[in-house]
């Protein structure tokens, strides 16, 4: 249950309106909600293993054949997003759940937007460490936006740490425009296939961002 502020009173609406419609097994179903005055209550289907984040700072290091089963399965929910026109925008390990079996699904829609909202669309949205440049400097964000996002969370369900660590808007944009990116890790050995996908989803230009579609083409297998 959260209380909500006059000023959340659209976000939670406009989380309400997208989340409601979507039905894809990589996205966490909301099965009925409540809005009483102040406070709104979601009701999801039950996920008991929780979420990304804590397997991953549990486990130390997550095993490949997780790794490379999370990436599919993220980028399974977001080509299904994209394709309806819904941009997420928050994705991070936190709002990954596990089901029993560790399978993956989407949940927290709360700064998704569509085309169709420009104002919304260049509101600076997410958590700052996974944030796209393009949102960071407030300009209008889609699908390539959850692409830049990808590749934060490719780097750090490797090295159980993000690319570009910050304090500050400020500090994290100077990181990201040196693209001084340290792949090297004692206990890590990334794949080639993974270091250049990596590399191109945190391009500063949107347009050369991978797709998910164009991912879920990709042999990624670590076999």
């Amino acid at each position: 249950m959260t209380k909500l502020t006059p000023e959340d009173q659209w976000m939670v609406s406009n989380e309400l309106k997208i989340h409601s419609n979507l039905r894809h097994p990589r996205i966490a179903s909301l099965l009925d909600y409540f809005i009483e005055d102040d406070k709104v209550v979601l009701v999801l289907e039950y996920l008991p293993n929780g979420n990304l984040f804590t397997r991953m700072r549990t486990l130390k290091k997550l095993p490949e054949e997780e790794i490379e089963r999370y990436l599919k399965q993220t980028a399974e929910g977001l080509y299904y997003l994209h394709s309806l026109g819904v941009f997420y925008r928050d994705l991070k390990p936190e709002n990954l759940l596990l089901d029993s079996e560790n399978n993956l699904k989407i949940c927290d829609f709360g700064w998704a937007t569509t085309m169709n909202d420009q104002a919304f669309r260049s509101a600076k949205a997410g958590t700052l460490t996974y944030m796209s440049p393009e949102s960071l400097i407030g300009f209008p964000q889609d699908s390539r936006s959850d692409m830049w996002a990808l590749g934060i969370l490719i780097f750090e369900m490797f090295f159980n740490r993000e690319p570009f660590e910050a304090e500050n808007q400020e500090e994290l944009m100077q990181k990201i425009d040196s693209n001084n990116i340290d792949f090297t890790e004692p206990l890590v050995s990334l794949p080639k296939v993974y270091i250049e996908l990596v590399k191109k989803l945190l391009s500063v230009k949107p347009s050369e961002r991978p797709t998910a579609q164009q991912i879920l083409s990709l042999n990624l297998s670590f076999n």
